[in-house]
């Protein structure tokens, strides 16, 4: 595994499909499947290929607001969105600096679109290899 902290600009999230994503603790982990572009100057932008699986990582979350918005199979439309807010206060540290980021993605089950608001102390990006 090579887990890289930082260099979120350097990532390209809205055509990624998510597989899994989830809260542990203060942490929040998404699996991608496939479809996250990784550029220069970020140290993987050369070994990290389109198609292949990794997952990021936010560490020591304040604030996080995830939006989803379910495909319909039958319809071929999508449903209403719906809108989930997660507010860490126990884990929030003085003389921290916290960043803002920004993540979206087609998430595999349930199939439907979805986006995150997140401010943490930390990211982190796990190729899954090497």
């Amino acid at each position: 595994m090579a887990i890289i902290k930082g260099y979120f600009d350097e990532f390209n999230f809205p055509e990624c499909k998510i597989e899994k994503f989830e809260f542990i603790g203060e942490d929040l982990i998404v699996n991608i499947k496939s479809e996250l572009a990784v550029y220069p100057p970020h140290p993987l932008a050369g070994k990290h290929k389109f198609l292949d699986p990794c997952k990021v990582e936010f560490q020591n979350i304040k604030y996080s607001r995830q939006t989803f918005n379910e495909y319909d199979d039958k319809t071929g439309k999508y449903k209403e969105e719906q809108e989930f807010i997660r507010e860490f206060s126990q884990g929030v540290k003085p003389n921290i600096k916290y960043e803002e980021y920004f993540i979206d993605g087609f998430l595999l089950n349930p199939k439907g679109w979805v986006t995150f608001e997140i401010i943490a102390e930390e990211f982190y990006f796990d190729n899954l290899k090497d």
